[in-house]
């Protein structure tokens, strides 16, 4: 299957870019190609960048399209889903929405690590009153700096957002399969 990634953060580290969908290529084989938005080296980390990647998010959602079976929204706060979605008539999972699925499945309630005391919304609408609030580290003020030694050593992730998609995609096509049947 071929898997195009939507990176809502600009860069020129293609360790950095293709980090996403070499973690999907292991775990899944999905074919991957990763691309990213422009502008926004610093990511979506607030409602003015959140608002500001949607678009770009679309953008190069409908120039991907064409050349793959499905779309990742490689982004916690999930930019721009709702509109991809409704453009597009391929499979389009967005990685915080997919993290919050996972996490419901999982009963209970469910610990979110967020930055500046917030959570994206595609996850705390999904997670409800099940959603409790983990302040994230100190040292991590935007989506980057969990790359960075501090923000690694601070955090320990439960449910990976991009794995989380992979299944959520797994899923989807399973599903496509079953309904062509």
């Amino acid at each position: 299957m071929r898997v195009g990634i939507i990176r809502a953060l600009t860069t020129t580290d293609r360790r950095l870019l293709n980090s996403h969908g070499k973690l999907l290529r292991d775990t899944f084989g999905f074919d991957v190609t990763s691309r990213c938005i422009p502008d926004q080296p610093s990511g979506v980390h607030d409602a003015d960048s959140l608002r500001r990647a949607a678009p770009k998010v679309v953008e190069l959602a409908l120039e991907m399209a064409p050349d793959v079976d499905a779309l990742v929204i490689s982004c916690a706060a999930d930019p721009g889903l709702p509109e991809a979605r409704a453009l597009l008539d391929i499979p389009v999972i967005g990685a915080g929405s997919a993290a919050a699925a996972a996490a419901l499945a999982f009963g209970g309630r469910a610990g979110v690590l967020g930055l500046k005391h917030s959570v994206p919304g595609s996850i705390s609408d999904a997670l409800g009153d099940r959603m409790l609030l983990i302040d994230g580290p100190e040292s991590v003020e935007t989506p980057e700096a969990f790359l960075l030694p501090t923000g690694i050593f601070d955090a320990l992730p439960v449910i990976d957002p991009v794995t989380a998609a992979g299944s959520m995609l797994v899923s989807a096509v399973a599903s496509r399969e079953l309904q062509t049947v």
